[in-house]
């Protein structure tokens, strides 16, 4: 199993969520999510473009109904590597002003069971190898897993990843102070303990792959 960290996030946007009394299976909740983009001071006389992530069906999870509407000209894309949607703004260099966008996604959620699938070795490599700001087996983890282990109610996957979850959650401040944040660094994270999204994931990654959990 790979274990997924997932939120929308960017430096100019509100994220709404809403739970709806919808028809739904059961052992399902229907959240409505609203996520609006207001970015503005671009430099002159420049293109600029924007990526927004997109909710999509995946294990646990249904769309029931997605709406988008922007300022500027968008397209629905699918990266190469995970599979993930995105939508692509683009704002030509001759224009000026603000770009703005809503999207708006009704989905209904479910309970995810820790059920390992099988991984080729190419896919359990990528997941428990390093990348360049997500170590693996350094050092730097050891303290924060000392805790980890002494937290977790057993020794499964399914529990030590909860029990790395909870501890981020519970040491890391999400905050954007100076500069630094936001590159998904595991470094920045470990020292700091702080930033955004892309930094908890970074560290979660970490922690999780040192484990020896896919991540």
């Amino acid at each position: 199993m790979i274990f997924r960290s997932m939120v929308l996030c960017s430096s100019f946007s509100v994220l709404i969520v809403t739970l709806l009394p919808q028809l739904a299976f059961a052992d399902e909740r229907v959240f409505e999510f609203t996520y609006e983009l207001h970015a503005t001071e671009f430099p002159p006389g420049q293109q600029v473009d924007i990526y927004l992530p997109l909710a999509s069906d995946q294990p646990g999870q249904r769309v029931l109904n997605s709406e988008i509407t922007a300022s500027v000209n968008g397209q629905t894309r699918q990266e190469s590597v995970y599979g993930n949607d995105y939508y692509h703004l683009h704002r030509s260099a001759s224009s000026d002003g603000a770009v703005s966008a809503t999207l708006r996604f009704t989905v209904a959620r479910d309970t995810v069971t820790a059920n390992p699938m099988p991984l080729s070795d190419h896919e359990r490599a990528r997941f428990t190898g390093p990348n360049s700001l997500v170590p693996v087996n350094h050092e730097i983890l050891d303290p924060i897993l000392g805790e980890i282990r002494a937290q977790r109610t057993d020794d499964s996957p399914a529990a030590t990843a909860r029990a790395i979850y909870d501890w981020v959650v519970d040491n890391v401040e999400y905050k954007k102070v100076g500069t630094g944040w936001g590159n998904g660094d595991t470094f920045w994270a470990c020292s700091e303990r702080y930033g955004n999204c892309t930094d908890f994931h970074a560290l979660f990654v970490s922690l999780a792959r040192t484990e020896g959990i896919p991540a």
